[in-house]
């Protein structure tokens, strides 16, 4: 892959244009990819509003009705449901492990077996979470296509 970049004065809005032999599932996730940069979630820590980009998010969580998003090394707040939140993802790197979480597997280091049939997922910046029953096969999917 070869990236140029062409400043212009007359261009008032960033524009990307990929030229590719075919539009493959590669291109495709490249596409997803580029779209997350344009619609950030907006977020609170400490009372203060935050723009977040999906390649930042490590994994959201929700806590006894409280939807956190998590960065490598910060913890962010949203009103926002989870359900919300995931229909908002645009990134197919994005995938539910449980009934209240969601990782992004671009930060999933391994996966392991765990208790009562489920897995645990270690992440790049050191948290372990736990991959429910319901949710294993599509994490399986996900991480044989090598995404």
């Amino acid at each position: 892959m070869k990236i140029i970049i062409e400043p212009q004065n007359s261009i008032e809005e960033l524009l990307v244009k990929i030229f590719c032999k075919e539009q493959d599932e590669e291109v495709n996730r490249l596409c997803r990819h580029i779209e997350s940069y344009a619609q950030p979630f907006w977020v609170l820590q400490n009372g203060s509003a935050h723009k977040l980009y999906e390649t930042e998010i490590y994994y959201i969580d929700t806590v006894e009705g409280n939807t956190f998003f998590y960065t490598e090394k910060e913890v962010y707040e949203s009103k926002d449901s989870l359900l919300t939140v995931e229909q908002n993802i645009k990134g197919a790197q994005f995938v539910r492990i449980s009934k209240n979480c969601i990782i992004n597997v671009d930060y999933l280091r391994q996966v392991a077996p765990y208790n009562n049939h489920r897995l645990l997922a270690s992440m790049k910046n050191g948290e372990k979470l736990i991959v429910g029953r319901t949710y294993i096969q599509e994490l399986k999917n996900i991480v044989k296509k090598g995404r």
